[in-house]
């Protein structure tokens, strides 16, 4: 789960070993316990939200990368990542969303309201949920760490 303004945010779905299948998005007052707002547009997930801006962004097993608004619960969009999502939640750094699938495909997505994709390649192995820190970008693989620092037109290897 994660914690913001008083508020708890968690998806749930049984493990994706058993295949996709129904999920619920949850957004619970802290201090009370009662849920605020409930979505089930969500396919089973193990992944993490992650929130910037108001707004909320989640990926599921089904390969649909989500965003709804953190305080409503309203879907903005959706879009297709085309592959499954399990092991990676997304980013969102330097108003970009980024995401990888199982199939070997990194995403990344303009944060916002209105969805526009501003790039998707292939790396050599499934990422795992990416960090960024003084600008750079750390894509862990199953086979390696690949380091990318930003730069004019984008990241550098």
């Amino acid at each position: 789960p994660v914690v913001l303004e008083g508020r708890i945010y968690v998806a749930i779905g049984q493990s994706p070993i058993h295949g996709r299948g129904q999920g619920a998005l949850s957004c619970i007052d802290a201090a009370t316990g009662e849920i605020v707002w409930q979505s089930t547009l969500v396919d089973r997930t193990l992944c993490t939200v992650s929130i910037a801006d108001d707004l909320l962004y989640i990926a599921d097993l089904s390969g649909q990368l989500h965003c709804f608004d953190a305080a409503s619960g309203k879907r903005w969009w959706v879009h297709d990542v085309e592959q499954q999502v399990w092991a990676a939640s997304t980013l969102v750094a330097d108003g970009k969303v980024y995401i990888g699938t199982e199939g070997k495909k990194f995403w990344i997505l303009k944060a916002g309201r209105d969805k526009e994709l501003l790039w998707q390649g292939r790396v050599d192995s499934p990422p795992i949920t990416v960090a960024a820190h003084q600008g750079r970008l750390y894509v862990p693989t199953q086979r390696g760490l690949y380091v990318y620092k930003a730069g004019q037109g984008g990241w550098k290897d």
